[in-house]
């Protein structure tokens, strides 16, 4: 299982596999998306668009209906959680999914 929240899918946008395709290609997944970066106001601070670079992988971006509320998408092995907000159901998220294990 892999499993990242908020900015810390950015760790996961190079990672191929071993026939070279992104992790993340064909994937639903979430993360911090562009707009909670322009309600942040960090848009100026951060090196680069995190939701841009997520769909430029080929991954399918699931957003949450009102920016920054929880939101945690499930695809196989891979648990992605979309800002701080989604912390405690991404936690009971990855509990569960390692007791299916």
């Amino acid at each position: 299982m892999v499993a990242a929240i908020c900015h810390g899918v950015g760790g996961l946008l190079n990672v191929k596999l071993s026939k070279g395709d992104y992790l993340i290609k064909g994937k639903s997944m979430t993360g911090f998306d562009w707009f909670e970066e322009t309600i942040a106001r960090r848009k100026r601070e951060v090196p680069f668009n995190l939701e841009a670079a997520i769909k430029q992988r080929g991954a399918d971006l699931r957003k949450a209906f009102i920016p920054m509320t929880s939101n945690v998408v499930v695809d196989s092995n891979l648990v992605t959680g979309q800002n701080p907000f989604s912390s405690k159901e991404m936690a009971k998220v990855v509990v569960e999914q390692l007791g299916k294990i």
